[in-house]
């Protein structure tokens, strides 16, 4: 039996080479029964697995365990038979779920169907009783349903022809796919099973235009020898390179019949209609319509619109073409009609004054004057453009490659080349070869036109990709086009740029005004500029224009994105100029700077950086960064994004510098060295630049200069090697500027300030002084959201805004009313009062003495006082002030920035929903509070902390800074759900985290509410949603050495499984969640202690939902060396959740060596008299009367039965209510001198008890 299959497999399909069909490399599953060879049986011929031809692992094996089909023939070709209808037999393969092509050849028993598709179907085949098919129960939107090639008008309710059927079915292209999985409709429906026999099933996941799909089908054709009656149409046809149709027999089309064409195939050599037989037309002329665009078609070739097979007798006056049009040709061409074999054809034809040249039958010498449209591909012949000619050059699916000792694209001396694109061209050059060279002899090559084509070029080994040396310009002109050039890998010591010089010679004149160049540096060289010599000094990089167009310039490795490459003996290459008027420019340097000086050799000290000695910019956008991927630089190498390069060596004393760096317009974004802009070198060992003074000066644009030791500067950073002058535009510089800005000398050189405003408020303002000048404020705001000018000090109006910038010891008296007011500079004396809806911002980095005197602010937009990064503000309050954020916090603290209040007055600060009362919002951490004196009452917004952070969703929490209070009266209050003082609670992510806190004095009162009183904050809610991985936050030190200290807070119902501490960690408002929070040592000194109201008095947070593990392994540890201490618990007075490790607990250690401490609520740690020595201690009630001091009393008490001896201290008043102070001491007698003494014999498991605890007076 497998003998006779083979025989028959061999006739029928011996010719078909499957490989040399592209499509069917994409299927995604593809059977076939033609050969055993795909597909395996067992000793009975039962067909136990179907092999997936497709290479993706989709076998097919028996839906139905032993219900299988056999291999047989039908209608005398090879099939899989499924046997009768509702036999059961059907197969499953693994799902693919993104179909929008099925072909199959399947035969049918009458009164059968055939599901095709799987979970979601896609279509029913069926057979009616005199052997028609039908295709009905459509699941899905088709593109249609084709009959060995011929498309089924309406599938539902068409019968096709008897016989062996190629059914092909195509989704509509953007509808949801069909799934694949079965050959029936399911397993459970077994009349749908069985009633077939299948030789071939092909799915493709993509969506196949005509030309793929009718070369599959005449595969299937061929192979399996299916042949169809003729067809006779009739009536309106309609066909595109989608919905097109080439039958697989003789077609008839009826009188009056028109068809209807609106798209072509530009690649494929495929008709959109037609047949494979003999096309007959009953009227004498078939009428085409339609419109087609050619824009995208290959020069000077034959496009076929209709094809027939052989015996079809037509010519061209068999079509009549009147209201058909063939529009948008390429440049320079126009369409006419040919019949050529059987096919008629659209054909291109060039213009009379251009010369068609066929690179596949000779090489091109272009001459003076010549136009010439170049097509094909070529592994020997070139492209010359001749010495002093100028030529026009449109290069159309050009493909020059496989060249051994030549250069693809040559322009001689004083030659100008023109050079149009159109569909996709490359050149590749050979080993130390360019793709495209200039004569340094004024050689000028044009990237020009509107065609909307591309250009991959290619360097040879050691040489640039597009060889523009000193002498020579190049100019990218093609407003549609697109041009990318990738460089080479280096051979020896030399390398060429991707664009420009190569080797030892420098780079000529570059310019781009329109269109997309992409310049892709390799090894050792940059992308646009010079390449790589070693041991001489490199070439200079010549002019770059960008005035338009997008230019991206990418090093790869050791190189400047626009400048030079990296040199290993000698100094870094130096840039002449560099001007950007408009356009985008994306550049990338690599151990260099992204624009800019090369990096200078390692071997010498002398090896300084390259010198960029002019970069103007007037407009357009330029994001620059540079990066460092090697180990192999010293410590002190410190690069410039844009600017002079530094030196691979580290006692390089010289630095290249930049010369001036000039921006007037444009917006530039500069990243990723330790300057933005400036001047690379080497840390502590660069004193002095090549370039002299470095200078940058902004008159107008958008600055963001982002570095790692600051904005805008150098290493060598004396006034006399560094000047920044800004007389307009916004400069922003997060790490400042290595010297301060001024306004330059023909305006007094006087310093500036960062005064970060609103975008939008002015286009342009008078700065006053003598002499005054404009400045010009861009539309656009910094990286920041704010438009950072640079002010000289004084006082204005400017907007909507008031200003007080760097008035120093000037005493300030402002009112604050319907306008905003910021603060810069070094301002020492400004007092404010009033009421309003507006606020106050302390910009960045400024030191402010701010007096607030009976002011009120009401802020709806921001908060009504706001401290950016890393100011400084002294806060002195007089009177009663109120400062409240309806949408933001009452102060705004920056992480950086530092608050200190003192005075004699009182403050209230409020925060809006989600934003803390004094500290920050709900998507920032929060910076430094200081309380020094005054009355502050902080209260949070909901969800939010009175002093700290407010609630953030799906990101981690904000953190709360360190918080000191050394005098005053403060009183915190958190939201709903946040602590008094602490990190801000989280919605889905972490809670916050609380930095510190120290109290030396005064009187706190801090109240949370679900949510540690002070600690960190709450983690993520959403408990419904089933998450487990959001923590409360984590808590650092908390310190009380003087003054007293109530903290407190409360659990609602709203809060199911939420454990919180009055002190530590956050808890956790989801109770799936199984980590506990705690971290930070508590130590009190001194003072007094009030700590209740939570699960715990001090410890972790968490939820009750089981055993937990310690946030990121941190425990709590509290220490009591003096003061008066009084902490409850509801679970515990000092703990946390229950822990996983039942050795483990959230509580490392429990220290007591003075003070007076009650506990109410168990201890999960026995306290100790000390970390080390385990001693454990016992409370002592003792009668405050006994210690013979007045209130507040003092006692010092000796202990000597532990080593080593310690002196247990108490100062303080004593518990209200409670005529007893509470020690706790190790066993033992201990005396004081005067007679005082204790005797303790406690118990080993009695940590709060006193049983057989004595003491006595002498």
């Amino acid at each position: 039996m497998k003998k006779l299959l083979s025989a028959l497999v061999l006739g029928v399909c011996g010719s078909v080479a499957a490989d040399a069909v592209e499509p069917l490399r994409w299927a995604t599953r593809w059977f076939d029964a033609s050969s055993p060879s795909y597909y395996e049986t067992d000793a009975q011929g039962n067909v136990t697995k179907i092999r997936d031809r497709s290479g993706l692992g989709g076998d097919a094996t028996p839906l139905n365990a032993g219900v299988c089909a056999t291999v047989g023939t039908t209608n005398g070709v090879p099939a899989f038979l499924f046997g009768a209808s509702g036999s059961g037999v059907d197969y499953a393969f693994a799902e693919t779920n993104d179909c929008h092509m099925l072909f199959c050849v399947i035969d049918i028993e009458q009164h059968a169907n055939a599901w095709l598709g799987g979970s979601s179907w896609c279509v029913d085949l069926q057979r009616g009783a005199n052997g028609e098919y039908g295709a009905r129960n459509l699941a899905r939107p088709l593109t249609g349903v084709y009959n060995a090639g011929l498309r089924v008008a309406d599938p539902g309710n068409t019968l096709l022809p008897t016989g062996k059927q190629l059914i092909s079915v195509m989704m509509r292209q953007g509808d949801a796919a069909f799934s694949s999985s079965r050959f029936a409709q399911s397993g459970s429906n077994r009349a749908t099973s069985g009633g077939r026999a299948l030789s071939e099933y092909i799915v493709f996941a993509g969506h196949l235009g005509v030309a793929h799909r009718t070369q599959v089908e005449k595969y299937l054709v061929d192979k399996w020898g299916i042949r169809t009656p003729p067809v006779t149409l009739s009536g309106e046809i309609f066909a595109n390179e989608t919905y097109g149709e080439v039958y697989n027999g003789d077609l008839t089309l009826a009188a009056g019949t028109t068809l209807c064409i609106n798209s072509l195939s530009p690649h494929s050599g495929v008709a959109v209609f037609g047949c494979r037989g003999r096309l007959k037309l009953t009227d004498p002329k078939l009428v085409v319509t339609g419109t087609v665009s050619v824009a995208n078609f290959a020069s000077g070739r034959s496009f076929p619109i209709i094809s027939w097979g052989e015996g079809s007798d037509l010519t061209l006056a068999s079509f009549d073409l009147t209201d058909f049009r063939c529009v948008n040709p390429p440049m320079h061409q126009s369409v006419e009609f040919v019949v050529e074999g059987n096919a008629l054809c659209a054909k291109l034809v060039v213009g009379e004054d251009w010369t068609l040249h066929d690179l596949a039958q000779d090489s091109l010498v272009a001459e003076d004057g010549g136009k010439y449209l170049v097509i094909n591909a070529s592994t020997s012949h070139t492209i010359t453009v001749a010495a002093h000619a100028t030529a026009t050059l449109i290069l159309d699916d050009v493909n020059i490659s496989g060249l051994t000792n030549a250069t693809p694209f040559s322009i001689g001396a004083g030659a100008t080349a023109r050079v149009e694109l159109l569909n996709k061209s490359t050149l590749r050059a050979p080993a130390q070869r360019p793709a495209i060279a200039l004569d340094p002899d004024g050689a000028a090559l044009e990237f020009c036109g509107t065609g909307n084509g591309s250009l991959y070029v290619y360097a040879g080994a050691s040489h640039a990709g597009i060889y523009v040396p000193t002498g020579a310009s190049f100019t990218m002109n093609a407003t549609n086009a697109l041009v990318q050039v990738d460089g080479s890998a280096k051979q020896g010591p030399v390398a060429g740029a991707a664009v420009g010089g190569a080797g030892s010679v420098g780079s000529g004149t570059l310019t781009f005004n329109a269109g997309t160049f992409r310049a892709n540096g390799k090894q050792e060289s940059a992308a646009i500029g010079v390449g790589l010599v070693n041991d001489e000094d490199p070439p200079d990089v010549g002019p770059i224009t960008i005035n338009g167009g997008f230019v991206q310039a990418y090093a790869s490795s050791w190189a400047n994105g626009i400048g030079g490459a990296v040199a290993y003996n000698t100094r870094g290459a130096d840039m002449e100029s560099f001007t950007m008027n408009g356009g985008t420019l994306v550049a990338e340097g690599v151990q260099a700077a992204a624009i800019g000086g090369g990096t200078g050799g390692r071997m010498a000290a002398t090896h300084r950086g390259g010198i960029l000695r002019r970069f103007r910019m007037t407009g357009g956008t330029i994001t620059a960064r540079t990066r460092i991927n090697s180990t192999d630089l010293p410590e002190n190498f410190a690069l410039a994004a844009i600017g002079g390069g530094p030196s691979r060596h580290k006692d390089c004393a010289q630095g290249g510098g930049a010369q001036l760096i000039e921006i007037a317009g444009g917006t530039v974004n500069a990243s990723g060295g330790a300057f933005g802009l400036g001047a690379g070198g080497n840390v502590d060992a660069t004193t002095s630049y090549a370039a002299g003074v470095c200078a940058v000066v902004v008159s107008g644009g958008v600055v963001n200069a982002h570095g790692t030791r600051c904005g805008i500067g150098g290493v060598a950073g004396t006034e006399a090697q560094q000047k920044i002058v800004v007389t307009g535009g916004a400069v922003y510089a997060p790490n400042g500027c290595l010297v301060r800005p001024t306004n330059g000398a023909a305006n007094g050189d006087v310093s500036l300030n960062d005064v970060p405003m609103h975008p939008g408020a002015m286009t342009t303002f008078e700065v006053p002084g003598t002499p005054g000048y404009t400045y010009a404020v861009p539309s656009d705001a910094n990286s920041d959201g704010a438009c950072h000018l640079w002010l000289p000090p004084g006082q204005g109006t400017y907007g909507d805004i008031d200003w007080i910038i760097d008035s120093r010891d000037e005493a300030v008296d402002y009112t604050l009313d319907a306008r905003r007011l910021f603060i810069s500079g070094v301002c020492s004396n400004v007092t404010v009062t009033g009421a309003s809806t507006n606020s106050i911002a302390v910009q960045n980095q400024s030191d402010v003495a701010l007096t607030l005197n009976g002011l009120e602010v009401v802020s709806g937009t921001h908060g009504a006082l706001t401290l950016e990064a890393h100011a400084r503000v002294a806060l002195n309050l007089v009177g009663a002030n109120r400062l409240e954020g309806t949408a933001g916090p009452g102060v705004r603290i920056a992480e950086s920035a530092t608050l200190r209040i003192d005075g004699t007055g009182s403050l209230d600060a409020k925060g809006g929903y989600k934003n803390g009362g004094i500290g920050n919002g709900a998507e920032y951490n929060s910076g430094t509070v200081i309380v020094d004196g005054g009355t502050v009452t902080a209260v949070g917004g909901e969800q939010a902390a009175g002093i700290g952070c407010g609630c953030r969703d799906g990101r981690g929490a904000g953190t709360c800074g360190p918080v000191v209070v050394n005098g005053g009266t403060v009183t915190a209050r958190g939201g709903g759900w946040a602590a008094g003082i602490g990190g801000g609670t989280a919605y889905n992510s972490d809670g916050g985290r609380l930095v510190s806190f120290t109290m030396n004095g005064g009187t706190a009162t801090v109240t949370g509410q679900n949510a540690a009183g002070l600690g960190g904050g709450a983690g993520g809610a959403g408990y419904d949603k089933g998450k487990n991985t959001w923590d409360g936050g984590t808590v650092g030190a908390i310190t009380l050495n003087g003054g007293v200290l109530k903290v407190s807070t409360s659990v609602n119902d709203s809060a199911p499984g939420l454990l919180v501490p009055a002190i530590g960690g956050g808890g956790v408002r989801n109770p799936k969640v199984t980590v506990s929070a705690g971290g930070g040592d508590i130590t009190v000194n001194g003072g007094v202690l009030m700590a209740s109201g939570g699960h715990y008095g001090l410890g972790a947070g968490g939820t009750t939902n089981g055993t937990a593990t310690c946030k990121d392994g941190l425990r709590t540890r509290v220490r009591i060396n003096d003061g008066t201490v009084e902490v409850a618990g509801s679970r515990a007075a000092i703990g946390g959740p229950e822990m996983a490790e039942a050795a483990t607990t959230n509580v490392a250690a429990v220290v007591i060596r003075g003070g007076s401490v009650k506990f109410s609520g168990a201890l999960q740690v026995a306290p100790t008299a000390g970390d080390d020595d385990g001693s454990r201690v016992y409370r002592v009630p003792v009668r405050k009367t006994l210690l013979r001091t007045p209130s507040p009393y003092a006692c010092a008490l000796p202990v000597t039965t532990v080593a080593p001896p310690y002196t247990f201290s108490y100062h303080g008043a004593g518990h209200a209510g409670d005529e007893n102070v509470h020690f706790w001491l190790p066993n033992g007698r201990h005396r004081r001198g005067d007679g005082f003494f204790i005797s303790v014999n406690g118990e080993a498991d009695a940590f709060a008890g006193y049983t057989g605890v004595v003491f006595y007076l002498r």
